[in-house]
């Protein structure tokens, strides 16, 4: 109960599912495949001669299988915080949470911590794969320490991004376009601060991405020099990433009741609100929103000014529209200029 009774519940009824299982076993033989198949390749392409061969595949295999699966929990575990509220509003049961006696942090906590139990799950059924890779030679077990300290803060992160994108917006397939926009910016910001000649408080540019950016951290946490070099290039992302996802997590406690129910639920409630009623004592027709009485209680006898103008509807008024109004919003102007 330290989270709260939404991430407990997920941690007891998580187990009995099959899909539970199926999850961690197919990550786990998947990458044992990896390992597999990248061996018979090596076996079957050179002569194996010496220690120094094997150590030499083994660093090579773990600077690749390292960032494999930092690109795989990082779309996952924001992808599913996600997925968890986005479904909760699509099936209007997150009105019911917000009615309960939970805390907004116990909800919001409660949600993303259950969002990614999976992914933990799927971390400590990889870690034991990882140390076999240190038989092979050329990597030690603090490398594997630090490749996992960093895929963990950089879930955590985008954890919390994708349950803040979810609580803000009202539909699933914004929530998720918005997610993999914010990921992908955020790599690739960082990556073109790395390329340029700026200078931040005496660090260079490289530093200060390194620092920012999971994928140059992972490949200095899987790299040789991480066991000497861990506190100047994997340290300060860890601090970056649990800060960042702390500073998300804040927001979406302080504004979670806010921007739910969403604009739809407050308006129709504002609309049966604004409705016609009849007084039961004087027996007279109250009026609506307008100040226009309403004798029928019904939405004909409604009286509005509708706008004289119109345009021309083309004969095919789907296309007419999509081209000539504006179906989506302005959003898809800048939605545009995104992609």
């Amino acid at each position: 109960m330290l989270i709260g009774p939404v991430f407990t519940r997920e941690a007891v009824v998580s187990p009995r599912r099959v899909r539970h299982y199926i999850m961690r076993s197919v990550y786990g033989l998947s990458l044992l495949l990896l390992i597999c198949t990248a061996w018979m390749i090596l076996n079957g392409t050179q002569v194996i001669q010496n220690v120094g061969d094997m150590s030499r595949f083994g660093s090579l295999l773990f600077q690749i299988l390292a960032p494999l699966q930092l690109s795989l929990i990082l779309f996952l575990a924001a992808m599913s915080a996600a997925s968890n509220i986005a479904i909760e509003k699509d099936r209007q049961t997150l009105v019911l949470l917000l009615m309960s006696r939970l805390s907004n942090s116990e909800l919001v906590l409660g949600k993303l911590f259950a969002s990614l139990l999976n992914v933990g799950v799927m971390l400590l059924t990889s870690l034991p794969i990882f140390m076999l890779i240190v038989l092979f030679g050329g990597t030690s077990f603090s490398q594997v320490g630090w490749t996992f300290a960093v895929t963990a803060a950089t879930a955590f992160a985008t954890g919390s991004l994708g349950a803040l994108m979810a609580l803000w917006r009202e539909k699933t397939f914004q929530t998720l376009a918005l997610v993999g926009i914010a990921i992908l910016f955020w790599i690739g910001l960082w990556e073109a601060v790395a390329l340029s000649p700026l200078q931040l408080w005496g660090l260079s540019a490289e530093q200060v991405a390194g620092s920012a950016s999971p994928w140059r951290a992972i490949l200095a946490a899987s790299g040789p020099s991480a066991s000497r070099n861990w506190s100047g290039d994997v340290l300060p992302f860890l601090i970056v990433a649990v800060f960042s996802g702390a500073i998300l997590c804040l927001i979406g406690i302080w504004k979670v009741r806010r921007w739910n129910p969403n604009r739809e639920l407050r308006s129709h409630d504002k609309a049966e609100k604004s409705a016609v009623e009849i007084d039961l004592f004087t027996g007279q027709v109250a009026t609506d929103a307008t100040g226009v009485a309403n004798t029928g209680m019904h939405v004909d006898d409604r009286s509005r000014i509708a706008n004289l103008r119109s345009r021309e509807v083309w004969d095919n008024p789907v296309l007419w529209r999509e081209m000539c109004t504006w179906a989506y919003g302005k959003k898809i102007i800048f939605i545009r200029m995104v992609y």
